[in-house]
Parts: C-alpha cells; structure tokens; sequence
C-alpha cells in the first residue's frame, strides 16, 4: 500500500514538544528507551526542556538503557552523564546488565547466529566490566531466551513507551509507522509512541546543535574515518548496521577491537572480509562488475589468462601467440598505462601479430621507459641482509596491526620465506616495513603450531633482516613513503594520521600536495584537520539550517 505524507504547519521540535506533552498528560507511567545515540540524545534533551519549562512531571518518568556489553567507550559515559542529569530532575533510571538474546551476523559462518550479551560463561573474556549500579537480573526475563524486544514490553505494561525511532532511518519504519496510524488512528500501538518519527537527519543535527548536546566523540572517529553523513550511527558491534564499523575501530579505538575479537572471534573475520561473499554480502562495485554495469579489470583478466594458457588458447599457435604477448606485458606492466591492458587483451584474443604491435607501442613506451626503469629499479641494487639491531623505527608511522595480523604474518615468512624487504633511508630508519621488524625481533616469541622447529624468526635468521634503501630528499618524503607504502596494509590509526596531515601542512605542505603524494582526496585530509564537536555539527547541517515542517503519514 503507498504511504501518504501530510505537512502541518508546525515544525518538527513545536510537534515533537506536542506529542511528549500529550503523553505525559495521560497521568500514566512514562517509559522512555534511551541508547546514548543522536535520536536518543534528541528524545532526552527535548524532555529536560519540558521538565525545565514546567510542562511534563518528571516523576513519571522512567529511562531504560539495554547496555548489550559491546559498546563504545565515549556512548557509556554519554549514557552515564544523562543518567546523573535524569536522576537529578527526579526521574528513574533502569540500566540493564541482563543475559537478553541478540542477534550476531558474524555468525552466518555458523548455525547460531545469536549473541547472548553478559554471558556468565564468558566472563572472562567480556568487553568490559558492567557498572556497579548495573540491574544484573529482572524477574520477567527468561535469560539467554529473550531479545531485549521480548524482555522491554514486558516492564512497560503500566504505562507508555516513547523511542526516538524515526522513518527516515529506513523505509521499512517508514512502512510500519504508516500502518499503525492508518484509518485515523492514534500514534499510539500498543502504548508506544514515536515523537521524533517525521525528523530527518539534517533536523537531527541542527537540534543538537541549536541545544549545545554534547554529542559521543564516535560520531566525529567515524566520519573522519570516512562514513558518509547518512550512515553515521552507533549500535552493538555484533548488529548488521554497525559491523562495518569494526574495519575501521582500530582507527579510533586502537585497544577496543582486541577486547572484541577475544569476545567474538568472527569479529576478525569480518573486520577483512565484511563486503565479501564469506558473509553474503557485496560491494557496490561488485554487484556492478557482475552485472556488467562497473568498470572491467581487464590487467587481472589478462593475469587469469596468462596464468592458464592451455584453458584459454587451445591450439599450439595460439598458445605461441599469447606467450610472446605474455612475455611483452611482463617487461612492461611496471611503466604500463591503465589503457594498455585492453589493447594487449584485444591483440592477443584476435591474434594480431606481436611484431607489428610492438612496432606501434614500443614509440609510445620508450620515453616511458628511459624516464622510469631508472627510478624503479634503483631501490633494488642495495638489497641486502643487515643485522636487525642496525634497522631502528620511525616516529611517523600510522599503520595499526593487531595481534592476529602479526601472527599471520610470522605464519607467512615461515612459509613462503621472507618475500619482502624492509624499506630504510640511508641511516637505516624504517620507511616500510616495521611489522616485519617486529616480528624479526627477539621480543616476538610466536612460532606457528605446525612449525616442527620451534625456533623464532629472530634465532632462525641469525639476527638479520632483509633491507632495501631508499634515498628520499626531505622528511616529507619520508613520510610519503611511509604512508603509501601502508595505506594497502593494516589500519591507519586515526590520532597519528591527524598528526602526520599537521605536520605536513606546517611544513607549508599544500592539500593538492599532501592529497596527490598520499592518496587522499581533499576532503579525506580536511576531515584530519583540528574541529570542535561544534564545528562537526555545523558541517552536519551546513546544507539546510531550518527544521523540517511536521508530518502526518498514513497508508492508503
């Protein structure tokens, strides 16, 4: 059925205002679900005014928080400021350390996808620590049965529930809320009402910004790790909404993603391959390559058929062919252009001859060639073996890797030898590579289980470590190196990258500059400048700096 929207005359606050006030006029017990997120926040902040003005009766009212034990940081003590506040205007304050059921999509790779938040079979290894105040057990849940939807509803029986749930989180709210209002019928569907319900993101932010909310410092962590304005929010890590968000925890909460991955081990799983069939999902440029839509690899369809010549070309002249073209793709692929790739494609598939190919891009490749082979083949003429304790880091190195990855990496060398060198300046300071050190050191115990030597790297390799020199002009370059080097690799930790963009543009570094030698676009390196929680929302609502007029919505 299609949703029919009415606009009021009133805006979105004078509604919402309306709406709390009416519920509250009821006379009946007022159950208020809070999360600490931006909807929660405008939900809180709007009845402390009311309460202030004299409107509603605080008494009445009673503020649930579900903590689901994996949580961040800063939305715990957002939720621990507002507690105080609610407490001191006379209301209750029910925080629930409970056994409730929650969905886990990290364990699509198993038959139970459920996540039993403060499992007292795993204490040991819980995120955190529930506060002392915590309720720990409640008599009308059924533990490790319920879902904190089947326990709520059950405490709420005597009054009214108010959430900050809104329909332009998704059109699937949208559909519901319609449908509990149709025919003329109240907001009110089995005593829950939705008083922000028509609020739209940017009414969200200019609230908060208007009311000076002191708002989670992960809203700022992730958007200037790079989340779009649209998806900035905050749940339990194991929820589908905030699973992409472990790829970059590491970003702003370095020590967080160890204590999760120790709760959930999948966790890790996902952290590298969420957008990956291993979870059933799919990138956007996935889904267009397999539809035809997205741009073609047509370097790594050439890879795919050099590596299976007897699949692809099956004759012997044929075969001949493509391994002359394969040859000739070899020598140039490091000075190749982006649009050589399909012109060796195409050659090879019809079988055009190589010398008369050759005879057409070989002009376009010498200049190429003579400007670049030097340069890239430099580095490697001082590839040697050094004693580790000579090689010393650098102080501008933002790469993260846990512990997992570590280990990883030491299962690497074992078995495929030691592959790639540590990139060094001329006094031997790390440029790329420091993982690798690492592990290289005598402090690093970890052998893998299948090694039958139980050696460490540092006593198999005599204390020596694989080097390349490379000469850069200045620290800038240094830093350049270090950071494209890295940028495919591990996680960028926020705080050092905001440190490195500083520095840089101290230097008298332009953005242009920075942004070409690192990879970044502008606004990747605007989002690491210095701002305030009130520049953030600012930038939030720099597009529309009125609320929205007031909704009714039904379906018809």
């Amino acid at each position: 059925m299609a949703v029919k929207r009415c606009e009021s005359s009133i805006d979105v606050v004078k509604a919402a205002e309306i709406r709390i006030t009416n519920v509250f006029n009821n006379g009946l017990p007022v159950y208020m679900s809070f999360s600490g997120g931006k909807d929660s926040l405008c939900m809180a902040q709007l009845i402390y005014n009311l309460v202030q003005r004299g409107k509603i009766n605080p008494s009445q009212l009673v503020v649930q928080f579900i903590d689901e034990e994996a949580i961040f940081p800063c939305i715990e003590e957002t939720v621990k400021t507002w507690r105080k506040r609610f407490l001191l205007m006379g209301a209750r304050f029910e925080w629930y350390c409970l056994e409730v059921k929650h969905y886990n999509c990290f364990n699509e790779l198993s038959n139970d996808e459920t996540f039993i938040c403060w499992d007292h079979t795993k204490e040991n290894v819980w995120v955190r620590r529930p506060p002392a105040f915590a309720i720990r057990n409640h008599p009308l849940l059924r533990p490790r049965i319920d879902a904190y939807q089947d326990f709520l509803p059950r405490t709420c029986q005597s009054g009214i529930t108010i959430t900050g749930i809104r329909t332009a989180e998704s059109v699937q709210r949208l559909q519901n809320i319609a449908s509990m209002i149709k025919a003329g019928k109240t907001m009110t569907n089995k005593h829950q009402v939705f008083p922000i319900y028509d609020w739209t993101n940017n009414d969200v932010w200019l609230y908060l910004l208007n009311e000076h909310v002191d708002i989670p410092e992960i809203y700022l962590f992730l958007w200037q790790a790079g989340t779009r304005k649209g998806q900035l929010r905050v749940s339990q890590f194991f929820s589908v909404d905030t699973a992409r968000s472990l790829v970059k925890m590491n970003e702003y909460y370095p020590d967080l993603m160890e204590r999760v991955t120790r709760r959930e081990p999948n966790a890790y799983l996902a952290a590298l391959y969420w957008d990956s069939e291993m979870f059933g999902r799919s990138t956007a440029a996935r889904k267009n390559n397999e539809s035809g839509q997205g741009q073609k690899d047509y370097k790594a369809e050439l890879i795919e058929m050099f590596n299976n010549m007897d699949i692809y070309f099956t004759t012997k002249h044929k075969r001949y062919v493509a391994s002359r073209y394969r040859n000739f793709f070899i020598s140039v692929a490091a000075i190749a252009t982006r649009g050589l790739s399909p012109e060796i494609l195409s050659s090879v598939l019809t079988g055009h001859s190589i010398r008369e190919y050759m005879a057409g891009i070989l002009p376009r490749l010498k200049g190429r060639r003579r400007r670049r082979m030097d340069k890239l083949m430099e580095p490697s003429s001082t590839l040697q073996w050094v004693d580790r304790a000579l090689v010393k880091p650098n102080d501008y190195n933002p790469n993260k890797v846990s512990k997992q990855n570590l280990e990883l990496l030491t299962q690497s060398i074992f078995t495929n030898g030691w592959t790639l060198p540590i990139v060094v300046r001329p006094d031997y300071t790390i440029i790329d590579g420091f993982h690798r050190w690492t592990v290289a050191g005598p402090e690093w115990k970890y052998v893998p289980p299948s090694e039958k030597d139980k050696r460490t790297l540092f006593e198999r390799l005599g204390g020596k470590v694989l080097v390349v020199i490379v000469d850069h002009k200045d620290k800038a370059g240094n830093i350049y190196g270090t950071v494209t080097h890295n940028r495919a690799r591990g996680t960028h930790l926020l705080e050092p990258m905001k440190k490195i963009v500083k520095e840089l543009m101290e230097e008298g570094k332009s953005v242009e500059e920075i942004g070409k030698q690192l990879g970044m676009r502008p606004e990747e390196i605007f989002r690491l400048s210095e701002f305030s929680k009130e520049d953030f929302l600012k930038m939030m609502v720099q597009e529309k700096k009125n609320f929205s007029k007031a909704e009714y919505i039904t379906k018809i």
